[in-house]
């Protein structure tokens, strides 16, 4: 099944954005591979096999040529609750992704090699290598699916001892406890899924079981042939070249200004963590608090986080049972439902959008990856996503310090 429809909406949300907005903007996307934790606390990088690197580069190719059919771009047109803009669609009729902007490789290790990040850091051996250069929204749809890709060849070639043998009882009890606890849930798994099937049969079963609180999919190939709701509005990236664009301090006002610019107070879910929740609400002023109907918590301590967005809202007299938190980091049904516990106690509306615990967990002895693709940098000039997370800051080291200087005062 090969359909550039197999993608997460925020992706092709933002490359309208980019198209209109910045045209000429170029990038480049850098992978992290953050490693497989397994039962004794060991982290396993290991991954970038012949046989692993072959399929994987064989998957990338077979891309090469596959545009958006008549029938995906009538959906497209019709969604209902924003526009795609005549002009984009009539681009996407003639456009497709070029394999020549994907460089997939490995680092054998060592400061010296001319794959390392910087000359301090010394690279893992067999450490996949993936960067992703060009135009921005002439690449920016390669995340999502090659983000997929790996975690799929991953499962064929290097942890091949598994199978799907209690996954259709695992995903109805997911389903089951999302249900009761009351929960607005929604399928984020694309990315880090163990294969397409897992993902469809986990969609199928939430779309066949649920009593209207599985609110839809971030994958608008599913959401197409099962007639469900698209979900998504934008990512990390945005606010990350908006440090080049428009300047560290205020990045996040800005990028919400032109996500205005473009959809009008559509797909109005703003995305808080890119350079800690703190500076985010620092620019969330009373216009934006406004605009948007709510905002996505995708690292650091939900529970905390929840009272930050309440006190923020209150403060500026807007009533936070009018708004909406979506909740998206690392979630289990077990957590969303004591989050959504939570959120009601202090007056403010939840959603969760669940990705790996959906696609990816419950595989004995077989544990999930955690990989990301992230914007590197624009123009020439390193962007950096520091959240609200340890250990999650990803970017150039000394672009890094200076990120964190400039935000939050610390020492360089």
């Amino acid at each position: 099944m090969l359909t550039l429809l197999d993608n997460d909406l925020y992706k092709l949300t933002m490359m309208q954005a980019v198209f209109e907005l910045y045209p000429d903007a170029e990038v480049e996307y850098r992978f992290t591979n953050r490693g497989v934790k397994r039962e004794d606390g060991t982290v396993d990088k290991h991954m970038a096999t012949e046989d692993f690197l072959r399929r994987l580069r064989s998957r990338v190719e077979s891309l090469r040529g596959v545009h958006f059919d008549e029938a995906e771009l009538h959906w497209l047109k019709t969604l209902g609750f924003f526009i795609f803009k005549p002009g984009f669609l009539a681009f996407l009729r003639t456009f497709s992704l070029n394999p020549d902007d994907v460089l997939i490789t490995r680092c054998q290790g060592g400061s010296d090699s001319p794959l390392s990040i910087n000359k301090s850091w010394k690279m893992p051996e067999q450490e996949l290598v993936i960067r992703i250069t060009g135009n921005w929204y002439e690449i920016i749809l390669w995340e999502v699916p090659l983000l997929a890709m790996i975690s799929e060849t991953y499962y064929e070639t290097v942890d091949k001892d598994w199978s799907y043998i209690g996954q259709g009882k695992s995903a109805r009890n997911k389903v089951d406890t999302l249900e009761r606890g009351g929960c607005y849930y929604a399928d984020f798994g694309t990315r880090r899924r163990r294969s397409f099937l897992n993902q469809e049969n986990f969609v199928e079963t939430a779309r066949e079981h649920t009593d209207g609180h599985f609110i839809g999919t971030s994958n608008m190939y599913l959401a197409m042939k099962y007639g469900l709701k698209p979900i998504g509005t934008a990512a990390h990236e945005l606010t990350m070249a908006h440090m080049v664009l428009s300047g560290i301090k205020h990045c996040n006002k800005y990028a919400m200004e032109a996500w205005q610019k473009v959809y009008n107070g559509d797909l109005g879910i703003a995305l808080t963590d890119t350079i800690t929740s703190e500076a985010f609400f620092d620019d969330f002023d009373p216009i934006l608090s406004r605009c948007f109907d709510g905002i996505r918590q995708d690292s650091g301590c939900p529970l905390t986080f929840t009272d930050m967005a309440v006190d923020h809202y209150k403060k500026f007299g807007i009533d936070p049972k009018t708004k909406t938190i979506i909740y998206s980091d690392g979630l289990t049904a077990e957590k969303a439902v004591e989050i959504k516990k939570y959120a009601d106690k202090k007056g403010i509306k939840s959603g969760f959008g669940i990705g790996t615990f959906f696609t990816n967990q419950a595989f004995i002895d077989s544990p999930a990856l955690n990989i990301v693709i992230k914007m590197y940098s624009l123009n020439g000039v390193p962007v950096v996503k520091l959240s609200d997370s340890p250990g999650k800051a990803t970017g150039d080291p000394d672009a890094i310090r200076v990120a964190k200087w400039i935000v939050n005062g610390e020492k360089l």
